[in-house]
């Protein structure tokens, strides 16, 4: 008589959305609640970046927070990318430029 194989058990399943779970709110608190938590304070400061391939980009930079450019671009919670707005460089003027911060050669407030 052959052997009858037992019926799988919910156990593995279970346990990984237990899993699944936890990241859910391990990700939900770690992302704002509310608009108020999503902006940031507005403080627009005039640059001037230079790419390391030679490309200047001038334009807005929200620097949040911080009071000083060099404090933006130095800070430890700051994101791997900049937005600069208005931004102008050789051939476009007035377009959004999504610079790479590892790029930066050098950057000056206007």
């Amino acid at each position: 008589m052959p052997t009858r194989k037992a019926a799988p058990t919910r156990v593995g399943k279970s346990r990984q959305t237990d899993d699944t779970a936890e990241k859910k709110m391990s990700q939900q608190d770690h992302f704002p609640n509310t608009e108020e938590e999503m902006t940031e304070p507005l403080n627009k400061t005039k640059v001037s970046v230079r790419l390391a391939d030679g490309t200047t980009i001038k334009g807005l930079l929200n620097i949040g927070k911080y009071n000083r450019l060099s404090d933006f671009l130095n800070s430890k919670d700051a994101e791997p990318f900049l937005i600069v707005y208005e931004a102008s460089m050789a051939g476009t003027a007035g377009k959004v430029v999504i610079i790479n911060r590892s790029h930066i050669a050098w950057a000056a407030p206007e």
